[in-house]
């Protein structure tokens, strides 16, 4: 047996034998609901889009206006995850409208403290419902969360969208295809 293989195998029996949990990201697996969050100066909002079953929605008011937009929109994400999380099932489809938001995820740190602590937030309560989430990118003219952030009626034409902003928008961060 050449010394990487020795190596190789016994790196892997000491992982067997410590038995810790181990999270391998399934690939191909398709999310069954999209959660759709938006912020604005005067609140939150989120629409949960499940594959079969009712549309929900959730926003309030900001009890203290956030400092950033960025840092609003990701306790919108929070907090849309908090109001439906008896309902948001292990793999999760998040869009979110602002890129700041999205690119920070995406390289897991931001320059900016208060968005990071919002991030480790979004994270803590992902991992604490065992949520596999993904993330996308949609315009701001389509996210249907922008109504009940304003403290608004989500119009019937808007949610009936649903189903096709489920993959989310071209994606600023993805370079575009050559055809």
């Amino acid at each position: 047996m050449t010394p990487y293989v020795e190596r190789f195998a016994d790196d892997l029996l000491q992982v067997l034998r410590r038995n810790e949990a181990r999270s391998v990201p399934r690939r191909g697996v398709e999310p069954s609901a999209t959660l759709v969050t938006d912020a604005s100066l005067q609140g939150w909002g989120a629409v949960l889009f499940m594959d079969a079953g009712p549309v929900l929605i959730a926003g309030a008011r900001w009890p203290e206006t956030p400092g950033m937009i960025m840092q609003a929109e990701a306790r919108a994400v929070r907090l849309g995850l908090l109001a439906f999380r008896t309902h948001i099932p292990r793999r999760l489809r998040i869009l979110i409208d602002n890129t700041s938001v999205l690119g920070a995820v995406r390289r897991g740190i931001s320059k900016s403290g208060a968005l990071a602590v919002e991030l480790q937030e979004v994270d803590h309560v992902l991992r604490e419902g065992g949520v596999e989430a993904e993330y996308r990118y949609i315009r701001s003219e389509n996210n249907v969360a922008d109504w009940p952030s304003r403290a608004l009626d989500v119009p019937r034409a808007a949610l009936a969208k649903g189903y096709h902003l489920r993959r989310g928008d071209r994606d600023p961060w993805d370079p575009p295809k050559d055809p």
